[in-house]
């Protein structure tokens, strides 16, 4: 167990809660950097929201962990708190039990307040000891506190506790003010001026100099998310302009498609807050989405994957796309999908294997078994059953056979180290077939031929190739402990 994690107590969870605002939490970003087992946001979770949920997130760094948040439906924005930016979203509150050791819990409290958007709120436990340090930190963090907050002693809480220590904790809130240069920046009325044609946006060419890498996706991004402030106050002088012949009604009708709330056009400076908040971090969302979309996209990697094997590939990119997009993050993963190449390959041999193995004379997956197929190994020829589907005037493949088509091909390009992309592929080599109303074909590693019974025959065109084929798939099977009898 991790000897840093300690599950908040219910009672301490309740008197955190206390600090949320009672009028609901409905579209607010709430974020947990040590989240454990998520019992923190398991509780706002709990509590009733008008109109829509908060969008719950969480930084930790058990993997296990991160698997079990997950699945409760948290958002996972990177793994180590102190290496996240908060590029992208607008925290509104974050409620934190950090590590307590050497000075840890300290570190997170104030990098807590980098984090979190203005206006928001930070709820931490710590040390009570902490305060009274004389290191940087701990001096640095009683002058936030002494302007920005109040501290509550809530004593030996953990003494009872599901994981037990003897320290004296007190609760620290800290309410961080409002951009008040911000929002003025994009209050400020401009004279009207009209455009002229040669405003014309500069190009620059450094913008283009790092056009290959991983940093240029991540100086985009942030780009983009920093041009954000500028669209909105583009919108805004625009809807000045517009003033001069349309009527306040008209302009929110022209421009609320644009910026997808009516709201970020009122004079309201509340009201425009939340707003901004809102969008700028559903705009921030949309970003990572794409960007970490380019990453696994660049990667190629799920190219030579199963059907099967996709399915857990596809788990990783939809958890992975909530992570906050960085040169780090994206190196993080890359190391994760090479360390992870060699097993891919070979789950994608064994699942093609067994399925070829399967319908072996005295096999029960079907009930017509080939002596063709064998039971230890797959054969120079083998059959298949499934495969089509006919009629009086035509012959197809059947649905879902063209997904174990192109898995075999997968697996005979892990062993000849072909790409996919440049084979000609069985599965597209049938259809046409069938499609010219020929029952035969060759493509880059079968010959094959059709019949109306359903069965596709398929003979190896290379006979090393499936030799090769049966000894990577049983050193595979053997490795994760297959019984050969």
């Amino acid at each position: 167990m991790n000897p840093t994690y300690f599950p908040t107590p219910q009672a301490v969870i309740n008197s955190m809660l206390e600090y949320l605002p009672e009028s609901g939490l409905a579209g607010e970003f709430i974020l947990d950097p040590s989240a454990g087992d998520g019992r923190l946001l398991d509780a706002v979770k709990l509590r009733r929201h008008r109109y829509r949920a908060p969008v719950l997130m969480f930084c930790e760094t058990d993997a296990n962990l991160r698997y079990v948040l997950s699945g409760k439906g948290h958002q996972c924005v990177g793994d180590d708190f102190l290496s996240f930016s908060g590029v992208g979203v607008l925290v509104n509150f974050i409620l934190m039990n950090p590590p307590f050791n050497n000075g840890e819990g300290t570190k997170h409290v104030l990098h807590a307040w980098e984090v979190v958007a203005g206006g928001g709120r930070v709820v931490a436990l710590l040390p009570t000891n902490y305060l009274s340090k004389q290191d940087r930190h701990s001096q640095k963090l009683s002058k936030l506190v002494e302007a920005h907050g109040d501290v509550k002693r809530l004593g030996l809480v953990f003494v009872d506790a599901e994981r037990k220590t003897k320290v004296d904790v007190s609760l620290l809130c800290l309410d961080k003010p409002e951009d008040t240069k911000f929002f003025d920046a994009l209050f400020q009325r401009s004279a009207f001026v009209a455009p002229r044609e040669t405003d014309a946006p500069e190009i620059r060419e450094d913008q283009l100099a790092s056009r290959d890498n991983i940093a240029r996706l991540e100086s985009a991004y942030r780009a983009a998310l920093g041009s954000y402030s500028t669209v909105v106050k583009s919108m805004r002088e625009i809807s000045q302009y517009l003033g001069e012949f349309s009527s306040p009604c008209e302009i929110k009708s022209i421009l609320k498609d644009i910026l997808g709330q009516g709201s970020m056009l009122t004079d309201d400076r509340r009201k425009f807050a939340v707003a901004y908040q809102n969008t700028y971090s559903e705009f921030g969302q949309a970003m990572r989405l794409r960007a970490w979309d380019k990453v696994f996209q660049d990667t190629k990697i799920g190219v030579l994957m199963t059907t099967s094997v996709r399915k857990q590939f596809d788990a990783l990119q939809a958890q992975q796309r909530s992570v906050e997009f960085s040169v780090e993050n994206v190196n993080k993963l890359i190391q994760v999908l090479i360390d992870s190449r060699e097993a891919i390959a070979e789950n994608v041999l064994v699942e093609v294997f067994d399925e070829l193995r399967r319908y072996h004379y005295g096999n029960t997956a079907h009930y017509e078994g080939w002596k063709t197929d064998k039971n230890w190994r797959v054969g120079y020829k083998f059959i298949l059953p499934y495969m089509v589907e006919s009629d009086k005037w035509s012959m197809r493949i059947r649905y879902r056979a063209g997904e174990t088509l192109t898995d075999i091909d997968r697996a005979m390009c892990v062993v000849s180290g072909q790409q996919l992309g440049d084979i000609v592929g069985t599965y597209a080599v049938m259809g046409t077939a069938l499609n010219q109303g020929r029952q035969d074909g060759e493509s880059t590693f079968f010959k094959f031929k059709c019949y109306k019974k359903g069965t596709a025959h398929f003979q190896f065109r290379d006979r090393k190739i499936c030799d090769d084929f049966n000894r990577l798939a049983a050193k595979g099977k053997w490795e994760v402990g297959y019984d050969a009898k």
